[in-house]
């Protein structure tokens, strides 16, 4: 018996608070509000100028005049003669110094590579027994990797500073004068 007591004491609860709710004060108020949003809305849409459409332009009886060219015309821009914006320049740098970080890098890898090949090739100078195949052979490879290896080690010194970049050219120190 007491949960039907209970179901029923939350029925009676629910339709007293339904009854107390008025449903006829709510409209009064936000009609007010409508209807100066309406009257709002409706003076801003009034345009005191008439849009130009193309048959107001196809009905002109105005001319169009193309005047000669000046004489000053061949002068450039002001901002032609700049160049690059500040930021654009500082990107391109950027861009200018990774490139080179990077064949630093590979420059560096490549020489590492063949002062290993070249300690290999000499141990194998000394391991090999054969005279023939060591003073003919190895020899020869010896020479043409020491080559190579003075080559990188010449890429890897770069490029006199004319062709660095205005970063570069900052951090060296000047180079003192040859006699």
């Amino acid at each position: 018996m007491r949960p039907w007591t209970f179901i029923i004491a939350i029925a009676l609860a629910a339709l007293s608070a339904s009854a107390q709710t008025p449903a006829a004060e709510e409209p009064a108020p936000t009609a007010d509000l409508v209807a100066a949003a309406k009257e709002a809305k409706e003076k801003r849409k009034k345009s005191s100028t008439k849009p130009i459409t193309n048959a107001d332009v196809k009905n002109s009886k105005g001319k169009l005049i193309i005047l000669p060219a000046r004489e000053g015309a061949d002068i450039p821009d002001e901002k032609e003669e700049q160049g690059l914006s500040p930021l654009a320049q500082q990107d391109l740098d950027r861009r200018l110094r990774i490139e080179r970080m990077e064949e630093r890098a590979d420059a560096e890898k490549k020489v590492a590579a063949l002062e290993r090949e070249l300690e290999s090739l000499e141990q194998r100078y000394y391991e090999e027994n054969d005279p023939d195949r060591r003073d003919k052979l190895i020899r020869k490879q010896f020479a043409a990797t020491k080559k190579a290896l003075e080559a990188a080690r010449a890429e890897l010194e770069g490029p006199g500073p004319e062709a660095r970049g205005p970063e570069e050219d900052a951090t060296t120190p000047p180079r003192s004068p040859e006699p």
